[in-house]
């Protein structure tokens, strides 16, 4: 028997970091968007100041719409650079004594990226396969993805925040990997702020309603 386990979750995202532009682009606004002379050196200046390391594979899901030359090349270096802060944040969780080389192998080829056109808030997920028992135990857990939402957005202040934002999801799902492939004793977790299915912590103990649930 086997279950598929994915949760939807509201990362930190760039309405944490900024105020939620809800910007949206269509096909014409983007065929139209032009070099604007500070955009595209920012970003290649971030990319040459951020660590390079090739630890994992991530897949890359593109938008539907490119857009013109600028904008084709705007969506390339995002890219670039959201590659190489997801590396370099698991290269620091690796320092830390977080994460290990087995941890590395599970999760090449696991982190997708997909690309959203605009500048609105986001969600992420993940996505696990379980076997169970004739008992309901557990008795296997196996990982299936990890998909970090990046939005393409033509703003500089969300680009100058782009790194801090790629890495503060990163994190949080691999936090969500934690729990589950890392922790000896999960349920204790649980149990702390549960009791007979019941919330007994209060919501001015944690950052967010989501992080109490």
């Amino acid at each position: 028997m086997f279950v598929i386990f994915g949760i939807l979750v509201e990362h930190f995202s760039s309405a944490d970091i900024l105020p939620i532009l809800r910007t949206t682009y269509t096909a014409f606004d983007l065929a139209t968007k032009q070099d604007d002379g500070i955009l595209l050196p920012t970003l290649t200046d971030i990319i040459s100041k951020t660590e390079k390391h090739n630890l994992i594979q991530i897949k890359n899901i593109l938008p539907i719409y490119k857009g013109n030359e600028y904008v084709k090349e705007i969506i390339q270096k995002i890219i670039t650079l959201s590659e190489m802060q997801v590396n370099t944040t698991i290269q620091h969780l690796i320092a830390k004594n977080v994460l290990t080389t087995a941890d590395i192998k599970t999760l090449n080829n696991k982190i997708s990226i997909t690309y959203i056109l605009g500048c609105d808030k986001i969600k992420g997920s993940y996505t696990i396969q379980q076997s169970i028992n004739t008992n309901n135990d557990i008795v296997n857990t196996t990982l299936e993805n990890i998909i970090l939402n990046v939005n393409i957005c033509f703003d500089y202040f969300y680009i100058k925040s782009l790194p801090n934002y790629v890495q503060q999801i990163t994190v949080h799902e691999l936090g969500h990997y934690m729990y589950y492939f890392k922790d000896t004793n999960p349920q204790l977790f649980v149990q702390k702020c549960r009791k007979k299915n019941k919330m007994i912590c209060s919501k001015k103990d944690f950052i967010s309603s989501y992080a109490q649930s």
